[in-house]
Parts: structure tokens; C-alpha cells; sequence
């Protein structure tokens, strides 16, 4: 009786024992599948499949060493190569080029699907791009603020308050521009508590009106924010003589006259007939 027991238990035991050999066996296979297209990946610098294709295997056995350390050296690999991406797609956007530069970021999202950063610039993108596939045409000095502005809304150190007012800029000196308009309606979208934040006086342009409070704060001891505020407008009119005669003005008053002088200099170049930039410069 105990011979027909012990026989039973191990006929209905090595079905089990049967099927795990075939599920290890069919997982090898599978293992060795992978690790060949991975090295197949890796080999024609494929780098998204290779990490993949390592991924799974550590997946499938978390004891797999050396499948460890190629998924590791493919990740450095795949962050150089998208390295030399970003860069790229940051060359079509400095140029104004945002469909490229969205085509870009789209493969490096398929390549790094977690990258929130990838995720949501071609977000933005992808909205800017609709609405101008390239920025290249039409007034220079429109173009300039309107890739000046991208530039505060796609960087990673974004300033959509400043990118709207640019924009708003923009709109004062070209009115006309679709893109000007549509692009701000997505800022605006995007940004509706930035969009408050400074908002244009009527028969003021918004440079001539961050000069006036640059102003007040140099009459209020607030020199830092006049500062801020200069900066701003050569932000909108680089070579604005009143923003560099008030910048400076404020660095004198926080006794940096080095500084001061520097920029009065560079106001001095731009209008070496200053009376009043021959006085400041004359005092030091």
C-alpha cells in the first residue's frame, strides 16, 4: 500500500516538475533571444532598443549580472547620443526652427519614454509649431522678439512672465503678425497668472513703461529692481540708451562704480554725444 501511495505522489508531482524544466527552458530561450538582439541593438548604436532588450532580461532574472552591466553602459550611451539631440534641438529653436526641433524632441521622447522633461517640451512644441513651423521671414526686429520670447518659454530656466511680455512687445511694434497673436494666445493660455502680472499701459509701449519704473525705484533706493527692470528692456531694445544710462545709475548708487562705469561706457558707445553721459563718466 505504501509503494502504491509513494507511486501516485510521484505521478502527480512530475507533471509540475515537468512543466517548471520546460517554463526555465522556454525563459532561457527567451533570456537569449533578447540578449541577442540586444547586442545586435547596441552594435549599430541603437541604444533605445538595447536598454530595452537589457531591461527585459533583468526582468526576467533580476540575477543576471552581466546583463546588468551593459544595461548600465548602453543607458551612458543613450544619454550622450541624446545629448548631441538636445543640443540640436536646441540650435532649431535658438534659429526659430520649431517643427524641426519638435521632430527632435519626439524621437528623443520614443527613446527615453520616462523623461518628463522630453514629455513636456514637446508639449509646448508641438503648440508653437502650429502656430509657426519656422520664424525666419518678416520684420528683423520681429523675429528677433519672437525667438527671444521661445527661447524664456522652451529653455529649462523658462520665464513665461518675460516671454509674454516680449511678445506683448512684439505685438505693440507689429500688430499685423498672426504669429505674434497666436503665439501669445498660447502663452497666455498656458500662463494665465503670469499674463496679469504685468500688464501694458494703453498709449505706453511696454519698454518705455519699464523705463518709468526703473525710474521709481531708483527714486525709492530700490537699485536692485531698477536694475532688474534695465535689463528688461535691453531684453526688448538691446541697444536702448536710457536703460543702460539708468542701469548704470543704479550701480552707482550701490556703489559698484566699476560697474557703473561699464555700462555708461556702453551707453557712451552707442551715443558718444551724451552730454549727459560725458558728465557721469567725467565725475568718476
Amino acid at each position: 500500500m505504501k509503494y502504491i501511495i509513494f507511486f501516485l505522489l510521484i505521478y502527480s508531482i512530475s507533471p509540475a516538475l515537468r512543466s517548471q524544466d520546460m517554463g526555465e527552458q522556454q525563459k532561457k530561450l527567451v533570456i537569449d533571444e533578447h540578449y541577442k538582439k540586444a547586442l545586435e541593438a547596441y552594435s549599430r548604436k541603437d541604444y533605445p532598443s538595447a536598454v530595452n532588450h537589457w531591461s527585459e532580461i533583468v526582468r526576467l532574472d533580476p540575477e543576471q549580472q552581466s546583463a546588468k552591466d551593459l544595461l548600465r553602459k548602453a543607458r551612458l550611451e543613450l544619454a550622450d547620443h541624446n545629448k548631441k539631440k538636445e543640443k540640436e534641438a536646441g540650435g532649431h529653436i535658438v534659429e526659430g526652427r520649431y517643427a524641426k526641433a519638435k521632430d527632435i524632441v519626439q524621437i528623443l521622447s520614443v527613446s527615453d519614454p520616462t523623461n518628463a522633461r522630453y514629455k513636456e517640451l514637446f508639449s509646448r512644441l508641438d503648440e508653437v509649431a502650429a502656430v509657426a513651423p519656422e520664424v525666419s521671414k518678416g520684420s528683423p526686429g520681429t523675429v528677433r522678439l519672437i525667438r527671444t520670447a521661445m527661447k524664456y518659454f522652451l529653455s529649462r530656466q523658462e520665464n513665461p512672465r518675460l516671454a509674454i511680455t516680449t511678445l506683448r512687445y512684439a505685438r505693440q511694434r507689429d500688430p499685423k503678425s498672426k504669429e505674434v497673436e497666436g503665439l501669445l494666445g498660447v502663452l497666455e493660455g498656458r500662463f494665465p497668472k503670469e499674463a496679469q502680472e504685468e500688464v501694458p499701459i494703453e498709449g505706453l509701449d511696454l519698454a518705455r513703461q519699464k523705463l518709468e519704473v526703473a525710474l521709481t525705484h531708483i527714486y525709492d533706493a530700490k537699485y536692485t529692481a531698477a536694475i532688474q527692470e534695465c535689463n528688461e528692456v535691453l531684453i526688448l531694445e538691446p541697444d536702448n540708451v536710457d536703460a543702460l544710462k539708468r542701469m548704470g545709475s543704479a550701480y552707482y548708487k550701490l556703489k559698484n562704480k566699476p560697474k557703473a562705469r561699464e555700462v555708461w561706457r556702453r551707453a557712451q558707445r552707442l551715443a558718444p554725444q551724451d552730454k549727459e553721459l560725458k558728465a557721469f563718466l567725467a565725475s568718476q
